[in-house]
């Protein structure tokens, strides 16, 4: 799980993720295999709950 340590940090990582260009990656299991918008989102919501979690704003965590 990412666990930010500020607000800045995590937009960075936000930032980050959405201008990168994506090709292949490694998944969980060691497999290679193409990025898919999914994986985005995956880690667009990891960094947006762990924002929440800063903000102490655990009701909008469903």
């Amino acid at each position: 799980m990412y666990e930010p340590d500020n607000l800045r940090e995590a937009l960075k990582e936000l930032i980050e993720c959405n201008t990168a260009k994506f090709g292949n990656f490694r998944d969980s299991n060691g497999k290679e295999r193409r990025a898919r918008i999914e994986d985005l989102q995956d880690m667009n919501l990891e960094v947006l709950y762990a924002m929440c979690d800063l903000l102490g704003m655990h009701d909008l965590i469903m």
